[in-house]
């Protein structure tokens, strides 16, 4: 019984990996690629803060890159604004996660300086140096996270 406890801890475990690889491959393409922002948007709708603040961050970025595809400026900002304020509150849930910090980073990189949301890309930079071996990426997304950080 334990041996089969293990093994489908492994799979859900597989799952789980392969879903957060499947919503950063979105996320990397949201701002460019309406048809990935609308498939990450879908993927993490039902996401809820206390049950899974990840996905509860991934799905507040995806509102907030949205923003990219439209053009009228109040629907821009409403998406923007919506999913601001859902990511802003994911990470005040759980500072310590990396993954948020870098989400947060990545979009406030490439928000327009007019929309103020820019505070704290240094204090984030910081924080992903400081503690990326402890967040439980692979090597290689190790890697590509210090490039994009590093690259000015």
């Amino acid at each position: 019984m334990k041996s089969m406890t293990a093994i489908l801890f492994l799979f859900m475990s597989a799952g789980t990996y392969g879903q957060i690889e499947e919503l950063r491959r979105l996320f990397s393409l949201a701002s460019v690629d309406q048809k990935a922002n609308q498939q990450l948007l879908d993927k993490t709708k039902n996401a809820e803060l206390k049950s899974n603040t990840l996905l509860y961050a991934y799905h507040g970025a995806a509102l907030m890159t949205m923003a990219n595809h439209y053009t009228w400026p109040t629907t821009k900002l409403d998406y923007f604004n919506r999913g601001k304020k859902k990511l802003e509150k994911a990470i005040n849930y759980d500072l310590l996660n990396v993954e948020m910090r870098f989400i947060r980073y990545s979009v406030q990189k490439e928000a327009p300086a007019m929309l103020g949301y820019y505070e704290d890309i240094e204090t984030d930079k910081a924080f992903i140096k400081k503690n990326i071996k402890k967040s439980g990426w692979t090597k290689a997304y190790q890697a590509e996270v210090l490039a994009f950080i590093d690259k000015e």
